[in-house]
């Protein structure tokens, strides 16, 4: 059994596919074992897999129909091998020293359900790489678990729920039943949550191991439709009901729901991308998680939330929406 079973969800990315393959195999372990699953690409991915597989004896491929990232994800836990699972997306890749980095972690770790790890944005158009803001607390991350991990980690930040800067136990994701929701956009924001408050151990590495390509041309994260609008709308509502479920403190309850700000402000800026009457239907129900954003670190957020009263979600929206843009033609 390998220690590691890396998964690469494959969709339409050749033209970032070689990269984040080549970070996998300079790797050079022995304790690793690379899933590359083309989820029905119509470009040439599939054929880039093959070619790789037939260069690197721990390569297996597997060809299907068109399902999504969630359904291609949880057929690569079932397809595993390893003992741990780690998730990277196609068009993303990996440090240089990643996999030894993260093998020794896991080996000193006593078997944790999950080893939580640090990234570095990329930004395509300049070259440039940046890490990310946060530092966690290595002894306290692996002494607590639950609503004390939780803790831990929004304390004073914005924690990223990206699925892949999460290795887990597959024997924890099976027994836990952790499954990604399919037919969904934004599954990480649902699915993260799940692993960290069930685990009953988590260690962590501080060394970035995994660089995230940021404003890809194309990405889901970068795209507005409808559906993707609804998707975020989706995750909000799952959040409120992750805190009933395992009834977090008032506290808890706060840092838990402000974790989410992201995708409410998001969602009240391209709310001014819907029909009018579409986009008045939306206000109804995004009044209701409005005390995201007074929950929220970001205290440009907060006073908004103090000047709803003022100019209302059609005005804070508006404004939302201007920044937006702002940021959009500066990228």
């Amino acid at each position: 059994m390998p220690k590691l079973s890396i998964i690469i969800p494959v969709y339409n990315l050749e033209l970032y596919l070689k990269k984040c393959l080549d970070s996998v195999v300079v790797q050079n372990s022995e304790e690793m074992e690379i899933l590359l699953l083309d989820d029905g690409s119509t470009d040439g991915s599939g054929n880039i897999c093959d070619e790789y597989a037939q260069r690197y004896d721990n390569i297996k491929v597997y060809h299907k129909e068109n399902e999504g990232l969630s359904a291609t994800r949880n057929l690569g836990i079932k397809k595993a091998g390893g003992e741990y699972i780690l998730f990277l997306d196609g068009d993303d890749f990996l440090t240089s020293d990643a996999v030894c980095n993260i093998i020794n972690e896991l080996k000193s770790s006593l078997r944790a359900d999950v080893l939580i790890g640090r990234y570095i944005s990329y930004f395509s158009s300049t070259g440039i790489e940046e890490e990310c803001s946060y530092h966690l607390d290595k002894v306290n991350v692996e002494r607590v678990e639950k609503e004390k991990l939780f803790r831990e980690l929004l304390s004073g930040k914005t924690y990223d729920w990206y699925a892949c800067l999460n290795i887990v136990r597959k024997d924890f994701i099976i027994e836990n039943a952790i499954y990604f929701k399919e037919g969904i956009c934004f599954e990480d924001a649902m699915w993260t949550p799940e692993v960290l408050f069930q685990a009953k151990r988590a260690a962590y590495l501080d060394t970035p191991f995994y660089v995230y390509r940021q404003n890809r041309e194309g990405s889901i994260t970068a795209s507005v439709d409808e559906n993707t609008y609804m998707d975020k709308l989706y995750v909000c509502r799952y959040a409120e009901e992750f805190c009933r479920r395992y009834c977090l403190s008032k506290e808890m309850r706060r840092q838990f729901m402000g974790n989410y700000n992201s995708i409410y402000a998001a969602l009240l800026a391209d709310s001014w991308r819907l029909d009018k009457n579409r986009r008045k239907e939306i206000w109804l129900q995004l009044r209701r998680y409005r005390k995201i954003l007074l929950y929220s670190e970001k205290r440009y957020q907060t006073y908004l939330y103090k000047l709803w009263n003022m100019f209302g979600i059609g005005g804070i929206s508006y404004i939302l929406h201007l920044r937006a843009e702002w940021v959009r033609n500066r990228t």
